[in-house]
């Protein structure tokens, strides 16, 4: 214990809370900066330290059943976007579209999170309005991935 009765903290222990910060600021970031009202990123497990991490309305890291798990799948087997424009319409069978209602998730878009040009997790953005993300929202999330992407390169957690 350091005076005071505060804990001294590691530099690792701090840069992983600094990483946390970060995170959580890049996401709210997300939902301010485009038509979401949550924002979750995922990364594969294989990963130093999981960053897993969600904001505002978005589902919980965890949550199981996950209602975009397909979209993540599909997100991390292409490194593509992949976008559900009506989670209550889309015929491709890539969204649980029961879990979506329940959780007021209307419309879903994601992107890969890469690392030297490997896809290490997934960065997503819901809505409550089916139709309601345009071209410049799925800008402002693929730049977001790449500033993730980036802190994982800059901590080592590849």
């Amino acid at each position: 214990m350091e005076a005071g009765g505060a804990k001294a903290v590691g530099s690792e222990g701090l840069q992983a809370e600094q990483d946390r910060k970060a995170l959580h600021l890049m996401l709210e970031y997300v939902c301010t900066a485009t038509r979401a009202d949550g924002c979750a990123v995922t990364l594969n497990q294989g990963s130093a330290h999981a960053l897993q991490a969600s904001f505002g309305s978005a589902p919980p890291p965890g949550s199981n059943p996950h209602p975009a798990a397909a979209i993540r799948a599909e997100c991390l087997r292409t490194g593509a976007v992949v976008e559900c424009e009506d989670t209550a319409t889309d015929p491709r069978g890539i969204i649980n579209a029961e879990a979506c209602g329940r959780m007021g998730i209307a419309a879903v878009v994601a992107t890969a999170v890469c690392v030297e040009g490997r896809t290490v997790g997934v960065l997503e953005m819901h809505s409550a309005q089916a139709y309601n993300f345009m071209e410049g929202d799925i800008q402002v999330l693929k730049r977001i991935a790449d500033v993730i992407g980036a802190l994982i390169c800059r901590t080592g957690s590849k």
